[in-house]
This record gives C-alpha cells, structure tokens and sequence, in this order.
C-alpha cells in the first residue's frame, strides 16, 4: 500500500511518465512459495515492484505501462513463467493508471474485479487487464 500511496501522491509525474500499471497474482498450487517469488523476481524488471501479500497471492507495480496490451503481455510472459513449474493454475488481474482509476482504492478495486473475473477461466492461466 505505502509503494501505491507514494505513487499516488505524484501522480502528475506518473502520468507524464505514460502512468503504471497494478497486477494481482493468484497462483493455485504452489509448489514452493520461495521459488515462485524467486522466478517473479527473475522474470520481472529491476524498476517492477513486488510484493507479497501471502503465499498464493502477490501484487505487481508495472512502471511506465500505459495500455492494455502491454500490461496483457506482461501478465502472459510471467504465466508462462511460472506455470507449471511453480503452481498448477493461476489468475491475473489488472488495471492501470490513469486509464481505469485516479485513485489508490479505486485502482485496487479494478485490479481485484478483473483477478475474479480472470479466475473464473477455464483454462490454467486466466488474464484479465
């Protein structure tokens, strides 16, 4: 919340910077928690942002990502990271900023509608930005 909130409070300068992106991560399966927050960190940029929030769930500040596209890109290369290696089925769920929310919650509110959304796929890795 505190890397979200400092984000928020320069907002100007997030949008000059073509805004960023928030992805939800719900992985099912987890074969070893350490190691699938280890092929994340792998997979992801130095200036990404990760954060735990428990063993199955982590959340993903994507600088400088202003459309979906992108953000789906993302979203598929760190699937095809961790599955099957790391969980059996996993769901992800973004939004961005400032195109779907002007606010810290809002924002949240948008990540977290399209994870249930993307949870609700049938297939192993469901993506919804």
């Amino acid at each position: 919340m505190a890397h979200l909130d400092a984000r928020f409070a320069n907002a100007a300068d997030e949008r000059a910077l073509g805004g960023f992106g928030l992805l939800l991560l719900r992985m099912v399966g987890v074969r070893d928690a350490a190691a699938a927050a280890s092929c994340l960190t792998r997979t992801l940029r130095e200036s990404d942002f990760l954060a735990r929030i428990d063993d199955a769930h982590m959340a993903i500040v994507i600088p400088q990502v202003s459309d979906r596209e992108t953000a789906k890109r993302i979203a598929e290369k760190l699937a095809r990271a961790l599955l099957p290696e790391h969980a059996s089925r996993l769901a992800l769920g973004g939004a961005l900023f400032p195109a779907d929310a002007t606010s810290r919650d809002a924002l949240i509110d948008a990540a977290t509608e399209r994870i249930r959304r993307a949870s609700a796929q049938t297939n192993n890795a469901g993506i919804e930005v």
